[in-house]
This record gives C-alpha cells, structure tokens and sequence, in this order.
C-alpha cells in the first residue's frame, strides 16, 4: 500500500524558488544569449520590428518551457523503460552529427550551402 505524500512546507517551496532563481540568473550562458544573441537576431528586424521579435521570443520561450514541463510528467512512463532512453541517444546522436556536418561543409564548402 503506498504511503501518502506529505504536503511540502513553505520553507521547501523558497529553497526551491531560491535554487531556480540562482541557476537561471548566475549561468553565464543565459546572459549571453539573452544579451548578445537575440539582442544581434533583434537588431536585424529594424526599429519597429524589434519589439514584434522581443514579443514573439518571450512567447517562444514561455511555450518551450511549458512544454518540457508539462512534456516530463506526460512522458515520465516512457522514460522508466531503457529503449526510450536508447532511442533519444540515438537521435541525438543524429542530430549532433547532421549539425557537424553542416558546420563542416560551410566552413571549407561555403557555396555548397547558398541558394
């Protein structure tokens, strides 16, 4: 018979919201990318486009994260079985190597990518 789970305590909850705050805001990687990455892609869209591409990047964002997780609770009974684990690292692996590919061609190949 399973045991019922206690009710988390507020103390748990600001731990957590705590640990949450300093991974985001201290990786290094998330300024970066926040700053110079979209900051570069936005410049591209002019002065009135910038706040069309500010919107529509929060809300890709808020989507994205929704998705993964809500996604691990619905995909939680997949991932207790070893295959599906073996089938993500293969598709990665897939990927990972299509991108290297990519990288490769245009670097010593670059017409071979331009329309």
């Amino acid at each position: 018979m399973p045991t019922p789970r206690s009710k988390p305590s507020m103390q748990t909850y600001k731990k957590t919201a705590l640990a949450i705050t300093a991974i985001t805001w201290l990786n290094p990687h998330v300024l970066l990318e926040t700053v110079v990455v979209l900051g570069t892609a936005a410049t591209s869209c002019g002065v009135s486009g910038q706040w069309w591409f500010c919107i529509g990047a929060v809300t890709a964002s808020t989507v994205w994260f929704l998705v993964v997780g809500y996604g691990i609770g619905a995909l939680r009974p997949a991932f207790a079985r070893p295959v599906t684990w073996q089938v993500l690292e293969v598709l990665t692996a897939v990927m990972m190597l299509v991108l290297a590919t990519t990288v490769l061609i245009s670097a010593f190949c670059p017409h071979r990518l331009r329309p």
